[in-house]
């Protein structure tokens, strides 16, 4: 069984996450001085990563129905220009 089958058949937490999750519920996490700057950091890339999801699915439905050509989707997958940037990791 592959890490990404238990993922999607798992039925809650695991034991350990739960234990965290009841300790530490979401509404305290803004106030809490150990908590508010990495889980703030953690939501952020969840929601970075839904957005990159929702382009991706709208990007091959475009390709899909003609809507893009071969170039224009591959583009997707080239990081932009960065000219004045050390680092050019994208998404940012």
């Amino acid at each position: 069984m592959t890490a990404v089958s238990l993922l999607l058949e798992r039925a809650g937490l695991p034991d350990d996450l739960r234990w965290l999750a009841e300790k530490y519920p979401r509404e305290v996490w803004q106030g809490h001085a150990n908590i508010h700057g990495i889980a703030t950091m953690w939501l952020q890339r969840h929601d970075m990563f839904r957005e990159l999801g929702g382009m991706l699915t709208n990007g091959t439905d475009d390709y899909r129905e003609g809507r893009l050509t071969a170039p224009e989707f591959a583009g997707w997958f080239a990081p932009p220009p960065q000219p004045f940037s050390r680092s050019s990791r994208w998404p940012s």
